[in-house]
């Protein structure tokens, strides 16, 4: 956060000394201390809940591009299996239409059915 050298400090310390006396310094010190470790669970609770807030943020991201993904896939499986069915309901219609030929040949075997020109 801040950067302070070694000199820095010792010139801090000593300002401090003299305008606070030495009476009044470790009392002083210890409640700048608090302070000091006060700022750095503020500044590091903040920090975290950034952090949570993005990674929900790309969460989010990520469960709609699922989404959209599971909606094309959806699509496509819609699409792919609707010409199927409209494909085998015309193929049955076809298949109802034209005469059975298995139901011609069971006649002729039966001879119910025989022309009498072929004998």
């Amino acid at each position: 956060m801040f950067d302070f050298g070694f000199w820095e400090l010792i010139l801090i310390m000593l300002v401090a000394l003299v305008v606070v006396g030495p009476k009044r310094l470790p009392r002083l010190a210890a409640q700048v201390g608090e302070w000091v470790g006060r700022m750095r669970a503020l500044v590091n609770q903040f920090r975290q809940n950034i952090q949570q807030e993005v990674q929900t943020e790309e969460l989010r991201d990520v469960l709609r591009q699922q989404q959209n993904q599971i909606q094309e896939l959806q699509d496509i499986v819609q699409d792919a299996t609707s010409p199927k069915d409209t494909l085998t309901e015309a193929i049955e219609r076809q298949l109802e239409a034209r005469p059975n030929p298995d139901a011609a040949d069971s006649e002729d075997e039966g001879g119910s059915s025989r022309d009498p020109r072929d004998s």
